[in-house]
């Protein structure tokens, strides 16, 4: 019959007469499926919205005949599991839903678990806890603390690792003999060593 959108043509009479239409479907949601009668089926690209199978984009669009996600998860987002069940979430140290992340602040939030002995410093999806002034930490640990005064501590007098004499007390950060001396610690201050 001349028209190509019809298959099963048939004569009846002297005409010829078109059959059942084409079927013009790809399956793809991201092509608007038509026939031209000169040419057939005809699958044009659009720019609707989609879903393309991945839960970790969002604002799926269609481009060029197929389904993206032009939105991922964040850059301090991980995709957790695969396909349409997949989700975005923040990394550890990040606060929000997955596709907008923000440093969460340990410090301020009282999440970092500092000792009382340390200053809690946040950082970027992290913290630090550091010794505060005063106080020195010669073990190496500080989940337990900053345990050594340098003015005061036999054990580290001055700085991690100087132990003082037996017969000598940590003052002021000096190790000096002990038994019955008087120690100027400072312009008008002094201390008996008993």
């Amino acid at each position: 019959d001349g028209n190509a959108c019809t298959t099963s043509d048939a004569c009846k009479g002297n005409v010829c007469l078109g059959g059942a239409k084409l079927p013009c479907d790809d399956g793809n949601a991201c092509t608007d499926d038509s026939c031209d009668p000169k040419s057939a089926c005809v699958f044009k690209h659009n720019t609707k919205a989609c879903n393309d199978g991945n839960g970790c984009t969002t604002n799926d669009v269609c481009n060029s005949g197929n389904c993206t996600g032009p939105t991922p998860c964040a850059k301090d987002g991980l995709c957790n599991g695969s396909g349409a069940t997949a989700s975005c979430a923040c990394k550890p140290g990040y606060v929000g839903n997955g596709y907008v992340c923000q440093d969460a602040d340990e410090c301020l939030l009282g999440t970092a678990g500092c000792h009382s002995t340390t200053t809690c410093n946040n950082t970027a999806g992290s913290f630090q806890c550091a010794c505060k002034v005063g106080v020195q930490n010669c073990d190496g640990t500080l989940s337990n603390g900053c345990e050594s005064d340098p003015a005061t501590d036999n054990k580290h007098c001055g700085g991690c690792g100087s132990p003082c004499a037996t017969n000598q007390t940590c003052v002021n950060k000096v190790c000096v003999s002990s038994a019955g001396q008087v120690v100027f610690s400072s312009p008008g201050t002094f201390s008996f060593i008993t």
